[in-house]
């Protein structure tokens, strides 16, 4: 569900409100990286109980940012169960530096 501005709310608002569903699902697959370390798209869905085409879009977008980088191709199962090559992506120093800030505020507001 997207999310909501009112109409008073200046475009920006209405903006941020569109992209809310995607910064999650971006904030999503960083943290897996965080957590557990460089995975494919297919892994990170798994990890979230999530359909893989979830995570997919995003991994251009957080290349582009220098949040991610893609470690190369590994045997993976995919979700059928035949092992088939993907790329594998991890966390940048700055992806790292960006999941570290947001954990820490978010324990901060506890």
């Amino acid at each position: 569900m997207p999310g909501l501005a009112r109409n008073t709310d200046p475009q920006s608002s209405h903006d941020a409100a569109a992209n809310a569903p995607t910064l999650a699902l971006a904030a999503r697959y960083m943290a897996a990286l965080y957590k557990l370390g460089p995975m494919s798209t297919t892994e990170i869905a798994r990890y979230w109980d999530m359909p893989r085409d979830s995570f997919s879009p995003r991994t251009r977008r957080l290349l582009d940012q220098g949040l991610i980088i893609c470690l190369g191709r590994r045997p993976t199962p995919n979700p059928s169960g035949r092992v088939v090559s993907m790329n594998v992506y991890d966390l940048t120093t700055k992806g790292r530096a960006v999941v570290a800030r947001v954990q820490a505020k978010h324990k901060h507001d506890d």
